[in-house]
């Protein structure tokens, strides 16, 4: 069973917090989760106890702080089953895929495969690199396997590229048997997880992926820090983006040679605050379990999507979509505002924070044919199903102030 939620809610600080001598509801965690305090603690004891920089110096506290790093990097691998060597923390997900993007430099001008839901980061890299194809949805929204095989055989792809939750839809893709597929037709392939790690289980060897990114920050941890991992021959294919210190030896004759994996590719001094924070907040999950997360995830997001659902002044694409993860986004139809204005108004009278935009989607945005009017309501599990009821009567409440 889930620990008791009033527990899970005091391990979040911000929650705690009153404005106006209201209490707040964050219902943005697709845009960034809340951090808990056991992650805040971990991330400051680096700060406080033992500053310093790593694998450079030979004093206590560089030693101190170097040996936690790695620790940390045996967590995380650990915690989604990679390869520790190739396991490389990066400044978060747009900074890994530019990574790959620029470092695969036979594949210029090269055919490359996206949903048209791709999220911008996993958008303009590929397009700086080769010629973007596009695969849509069916009437539901959903990205059939039988679509995705067709369209794979018409385009010949030389790498296929999505992200395993959309951050519009809440829906989850078959990512291990798109991978799959993928591989029938030698097409390299790069799953962006970010929308997914905080959720569930993300096994990087059993998704079959040559790569695999994701942002730290949208699964608890601290921001600017993030994981570039997959395929060891896959990711030694890579020509880093950056190079310095920490990532080369300089030779006699004064040139350089790059050193072994992860180093290569994590040139300069990295986030190590935010490493060891990304550490903790994969412990903190697991302490909780994926399974009853997981499980009471699934109910809140049924609950969401219901609760939305009943709201006639306002239209949903989750009775399309049936999400796996409470991300539903709305369109304020019958209001004679537009999201951005609901968003404002929701927070200034009511303390509720949801995301309204595009959310970095445009394409997707553009091929609903709502542009940027949308407002995206993402819970997680420091949220409540009376959050989602106190945000549903609060669009009522507005309804005769603001429907036509």
């Amino acid at each position: 069973m889930l620990r008791a939620l009033h527990a899970i809610r005091d391990d979040f600080p911000l929650l705690q917090r009153e404005i106006n001598q209201a209490p707040l509801t964050y219902l943005d965690s697709a845009a960034t989760s809340l951090k808990p305090r056991q992650v805040i603690e971990a991330s400051n004891r680096y700060l406080t106890k033992y500053t310093a920089n790593i694998h450079r110096g030979h004093h206590r506290l560089s030693e101190e702080a170097s040996d936690a790093f790695e620790e940390a990097r045996d967590k995380v691998a650990f915690a989604i089953n990679a390869d520790k060597q190739c396991t490389v923390f990066v400044g978060g997900a747009t900074e890994a895929i530019n990574i790959v993007a620029s470092g695969i430099e036979v594949f210029n001008g090269a055919k490359i495969l996206l949903p048209v839901s791709e999220h911008n980061s996993n958008i303009a890299p590929w397009m700086r690199l080769g010629e973007v194809e596009w695969i849509t949805p069916d009437e539901g929204l959903h990205f059939s396997l039988e679509n995705w095989r067709k369209r794979m055989d018409e385009v010949r792809p030389k790498l296929v590229a999505l992200s395993a939750v959309s951050n519009v839809t809440g829906l989850a893709q078959p990512v291990k048997e798109i991978c799959a597929i993928a591989r029938e037709f030698g097409a390299l392939t790069l799953v962006d997880a970010s929308q997914a790690v905080g959720h569930a289980k993300v096994d990087v060897s059993d998704l079959d992926c040559d790569y695999l990114v994701f942002s730290g920050h949208k699964m608890f941890a601290p921001t600017g820090i993030g994981v570039l991992t997959g395929k060891l021959e896959a990711i030694k294919q890579l020509r880093p983006l950056v190079v310095g210190g920490g990532a080369v030896r300089v030779k006699d004759d004064g040139s350089f040679a790059l050193l072994d994996l992860p180093a290569r590719l994590e040139a300069g001094t990295p986030n190590i605050s935010g490493v060891i924070g990304l550490a903790e907040a994969f412990s903190y999950v697991e302490a909780l379990g994926y399974d009853t997360t997981g499980a009471y995830l699934k109910d809140l997001s049924k609950y969401l999507v219901e609760a939305l659902s009943d709201v006639g002044s306002i239209e949903t694409y989750a009775d399309r979509v049936d999400p796996t993860h409470p991300i539903v986004s709305i369109c304020p139809k019958d209001f004679c505002i537009n999201a951005d204005e609901l968003s404002i108004i929701l927070s200034e009278e009511y303390n509720i924070f949801c995301r309204s935009g595009s959310f970095c989607a445009h394409n997707f945005c553009n091929y609903l044919g709502v542009g940027g009017n949308l407002l995206r309501v993402s819970a997680h599990i420091y949220n409540t199903f009376e959050d989602v009821d106190l945000l549903c009567d609060s669009i009522r409440s507005l309804e005769p102030h603001y429907c036509a």
